[in-house]
């Protein structure tokens, strides 16, 4: 309901505009038993690369993953995947004999789950040339998705998550300063110095 002209009441504090606005609550509430949980599939997955995607791969390809023991990935091309749901850039690293990376970017503003870890293991290998290397980049890690990328040592690529630094979600707050990883496993990377 919206009303144009309130009662005023001279012992309470107007805190809000001269409009007010009341929600109606639904009549009829849905169980939760009758919905049904389907499997994953594509169509829940992020479609194309956003703008945030390419900032990343820039970010990536300017400074390096930073790991453990001051362990370091360094890439000579970082560039964006066409028509793959769960992958979404390509990478080479600065070696003699390059490898192949497939990175996956968890989302924004919410944890990286399981089902996009082995949903983009699966579609890394559909991939040819195969990746050495799979990096799941993300803000954060859903502690499900985190096992399964440490437990995946019996594939014939290796399988990393990498820590990005909160400051890429703003576009005016950067850190310079290399970050530190907490795990064997777990990669980090951010802002080199300008």
């Amino acid at each position: 309901m919206l009303f144009d002209k309130p009662k005023i009441d001279p012992e309470k504090i107007r805190i809000s505009g001269p409009f007010t606005v009341e929600a109606v609550p639904a009549p009829v509430v849905k169980s939760i038993y009758s919905s049904r949980v389907s499997t994953p599939d594509s169509s829940v997955a992020r479609s194309g690369a956003s703008f945030r995607q390419f900032q990343w791969c820039d970010e990536i390809l300017k400074t390096e993953v930073i790991g453990k023991n001051s362990q370091k990935i360094e890439f000579s091309r970082v560039e964006s995947f066409q028509g793959t749901h769960w992958l979404q850039a390509y990478a080479e690293t600065k070696e003699k004999e390059p490898k192949r990376v497939a990175i996956s970017f968890g989302p924004e503003y919410a944890p990286l789950g399981p089902t996009q870890v082995v949903q983009a293991i699966q579609e890394a290998q559909k991939l040819f040339p195969k990746p050495k290397i799979i990096l799941f980049a993300s803000f954060q890690f859903d502690p499900e998705a985190a096992k399964v990328i440490d437990e995946l040592n019996s594939l014939a690529v290796t399988v990393l998550r990498a820590q990005m630094n909160s400051d890429l979600l703003t576009n005016d707050l950067h850190l310079t300063n290399d970050l530190q990883v907490h795990s064997q496993r777990e990669y980090r990377f951010g802002l080199s110095a300008a």
